[in-house]
């Protein structure tokens, strides 16, 4: 499990960062909150996320640990995937995001490009 890259960025754009440790180049897809954190910096930490899929190996670049947690807990959810996840960071912040999830406010969540919600039984 990869916790964090430290090093030097090599090549950014708003989507993917390659940073590199130890001689060792690393592409990290990422989120654009992430990217506006990185993009007047030569060096910085990354904290991960890897993801193992049967036709691909992906990592993931968060700027903050708060991020990477929300993408997690996104990851849990039903028919959420590793891009839809870094799809409603990029919408949102962390922090934004939590108060959507404990406000209920589905309004919000409906505006994510790509984030399809199914209507509640009941309400």
């Amino acid at each position: 499990m990869y916790d964090y890259f430290n090093g030097k960025i090599a090549s950014l754009d708003p989507t993917a960062v390659t940073i590199e440790c130890g001689g060792v180049g690393y592409h990290l897809q990422i989120s654009l909150h992430t990217y506006g954190q990185l993009k007047d910096k030569s060096t910085f930490r990354l904290f991960a996320h890897h993801v193992v899929r049967e036709d691909a190996q992906l990592l993931f670049g968060f700027a903050e640990e708060g991020e990477r947690y929300m993408f997690r807990e996104l990851l849990n959810v039903s028919g959420v995937g590793a891009s839809t996840a870094r799809i409603v960071l990029s919408s949102m912040t962390a922090g934004q995001l939590r108060n959507v999830i404990a406000s209920g406010d589905i309004i919000s969540l409906q505006k994510v490009k790509g984030l399809a919600l199914r209507p509640l039984k009941g309400l």
